[in-house]
């Protein structure tokens, strides 16, 4: 997937991705995306990777299970409950960090 970002340093973007969710921070252009997958990304697989061109940031994530997807952005859930499963799979990452 490509995002608009640019004019920036790698290391001064923030990209997360656990199994359900992808989340940039660029504090320096106020930019913040955060994608809700509808279906669950390997998000320890060592080919996952982000790359920062002239006109965006490309970001290639291996999905568990080689699909086609029907959408990008999870419409299931609204308001709390999609939060609620955003959290939970941030917090799935953060305990792999750990």
């Amino acid at each position: 997937m490509s995002l608009p970002v640019k004019n920036v340093l790698l290391k001064n973007v923030e990209v997360i991705f656990s199994d359900l969710c992808l989340k940039v921070n660029v504090p320096k252009i106020n930019y913040i995306e955060v994608i809700d997958f509808p279906f669950e990304i390997e998000f320890d697989n060592s080919l996952n990777k982000v790359q920062l061109t002239d006109v965006s940031l490309e970001v290639f994530l291996i999905k568990k299970v080689p699909e086609q997807w029907s959408e990008l952005q999870f419409s299931g859930l609204k308001g709390p409950e999609l939060t609620k499963r955003r959290n939970e799979s941030l917090q799935r990452y953060y305990d792999w960090q750990a």
